[in-house]
């Protein structure tokens, strides 16, 4: 692989993350973010062990309808991939003292999803050239930057929830993975049945549409998400990280690392 072939398969990556990156006010731990970018790179050996098994169950070759496409291709790629990303962002973050805002989930996700991203990227590259690094560049890439949004979103939810002990938590738990899941089946089959039925030219239009409908939505949420003023506790953010002396749950003051009113060890949030 040239330099040129290296750089388009990973600057796009770089972008994204810087981008992510700075749109978080109270910034995560970068030894956090780093773990979870290499373990989300690490994710692509399991993941594709999983694809290549279930591909011999239900494989991705026969598409007679739009329908039958996007049920394998659910199942066979968009299911496995999103949830081992998913295993790698909860696994590695939801208990952290530092996952206190609701953007800081999106930031896990993106980090991880794009960990996965870079590696399959390369490969890609590697094996197809520089045209198909480009075109990744405008749409595989960011396609898996919007499905960690998506994740990261539903799971910022089910964690505010979690704190509020209410059962919506668990709701919000599976959305994070079946929205993204859902999402990237639709990218995914769009591209394999036009692929298998290259005269239905309309289909190439209507990848366009939901693509950058998708990019739109999930930038929403960036921005939106972004916004909140407020931690997970209802302390104000202050671009630094919030005064450790008070309860993660529910803000009175602890004392050895418990909570004088509602009795939580803090060092287990």
């Amino acid at each position: 692989m040239g330099a040129k072939e290296l750089f388009i398969a990973i600057v796009p990556v770089v972008v994204l993350l810087v981008f992510i990156y700075i749109k978080d006010v109270d910034k995560e731990p970068r030894k956090l973010l780093i773990k979870l970018f290499l373990f989300g790179c690490l994710s692509v050996i399991p993941i594709l062990i999983g694809e290549l098994l279930i591909d011999e169950i239900i494989p991705t070759t026969y598409i007679p309808n739009f329908f039958i496409s996007f049920i394998t291709t659910f199942i066979s790629v968009a299911l496995v991939e999103e949830i081992g990303k998913w295993f790698v962002t909860y696994f590695s973050s939801y208990k952290s003292k530092d996952y206190n805002h609701s953007f800081d989930g999106i930031v896990y996700a993106v980090f991880v999803s794009l960990g996965f991203a870079i590696v399959e990227n390369v490969l890609y590259v590697y094996k197809f050239g520089f045209d198909t690094g480009v075109d990744r560049a405008k749409f595989s890439i960011p396609g898996h930057a919007v499905f960690g949004v998506f994740m990261g979103y539903y799971l910022s939810l089910s964690k505010s929830y979690a704190l509020k002990g209410d059962k919506k938590s668990l709701w919000y738990l599976i959305l994070s993975i079946l929205v993204p899941s859902l999402c990237h089946a639709i990218y995914d089959s769009i591209i394999l049945f036009y692929q298998a039925n290259p005269s239905l030219e309309y289909l190439s239009e209507v990848f366009i549409i939901y693509v950058y409908t998708s990019y739109s939505i999930a930038l929403g949420l960036v921005n939106k998400t972004a916004q909140i003023k407020y931690n997970f506790d209802g302390r104000e953010i202050t671009g630094k990280k919030v005064n450790s002396n008070y309860c993660y749950y529910c803000g009175a003051p602890i004392t050895d690392r418990i909570c004088s009113q509602c009795g939580k060890d803090q060092s287990i949030r």
